[in-house]
């Protein structure tokens, strides 16, 4: 049976630990694409290889978001020389 997740894009902060990276384990065993960030590079591609193992994409970014200069100016979080809002498997 499908999931009402698979297949679909989900951004998680904190995803590196705690609530953060157990919402992300969650959304990955349903399928979702994820786009994560946490503040330490390390730990957050030790979440991202973790949650690569239900099959869907991971995409991560380090970044605080309690810095309210990091997207530009709409409230998203964006990574530099990224030029499209595109999502994975778009």
């Amino acid at each position: 049976m499908k999931s009402k997740l698979e297949n679909r894009n989900a951004l998680i902060t904190g995803a590196s630990r705690g609530i953060g990276q157990a919402i992300a384990t969650r959304f990955a065993e349903e399928g979702a694409n994820l786009f994560i960030c946490a503040r330490t590079t390390g730990p957050l591609e030790e979440a991202a290889a973790g949650l690569r193992r239900f099959g869907g994409k991971v995409v991560t970014y380090c970044v605080d978001v309690s810095k309210p200069e990091i997207g530009p100016g709409d409230g998203s979080i964006r990574p530099q020389g990224a030029r499209s809002n595109r999502y994975p498997g778009e």
